[in-house]
């Protein structure tokens, strides 16, 4: 349920697909059609990332980054990267989603994972709802370092709704503009 940030979570599982017996076009076919599926995608973009994949999957040698990739559960909260943190809410004790030696990190159990999203929740509230847009645009720019094009974002609104979701529709459009990635929102309503 982590974005493609720090450890390319869904690099990492594209990886396992391969070494599990999937093949490079059954990959790129399930990454065709996720942004078949999407949202976010436009229609008039749909056929050229279509095309990227049967690309990828005709190039035994083209590496798996060059597979362009829809992350379709990223949460805000675990997908912003720490470099957003410490720019926007400094002194926040935010753990490393994942650390260089991805084996030294674990949560001891549900109780201190929850402890962790909440701690980047409650950080992601101080910062205030102007600070959306620099989320949004920080997940999407993490997640084109790895091809990611497309990301359904769950986000928990709160504050002025009307207020959350125009700074949400500019995240997406410095997403997009900046960064080549499209992003739609799941919303969701918890707590």
């Amino acid at each position: 349920m982590w974005g493609d940030g720090e450890a390319t979570c869904l690099t990492m599982e594209c990886e396992k697909a391969l070494s599990a017996g999937v093949t490079r076009a059954q990959l790129a076919e399930m990454m065709a059609h996720a942004f078949r599926i999407s949202r976010a995608v436009p229609p008039a973009a749909l056929p050229g990332l279509e095309a990227q994949c049967r690309d990828w999957a005709a190039d035994a040698a083209r590496p798996l980054g060059d597979l362009p990739k829809a992350d379709m559960h990223a949460h805000m909260n675990g997908s912003l990267p720490p470099r957003w943190f410490d720019a926007h809410s400094p002194g926040a004790a935010i753990a490393p989603l994942r650390p260089a030696d991805k084996a030294a990190f674990q949560w001891r159990d549900l109780d201190h994972f929850r402890e962790d999203y909440d701690t980047r929740g409650k950080a992601i509230k101080a910062a205030g709802l102007e600070s959306l847009p620099s989320q949004v645009e920080a997940v999407a720019e993490d997640c084109a370092r790895h091809n990611v094009k497309v990301i359904e974002l769950s986000v928990t609104p709160w504050g002025d709704h009307d207020a959350f979701f125009a700074f949400c529709a500019e995240g997406r459009r410095l997403a997009r503009e900046n960064h080549g990635v499209f992003v739609s929102f799941v919303v969701t309503a918890i707590r």
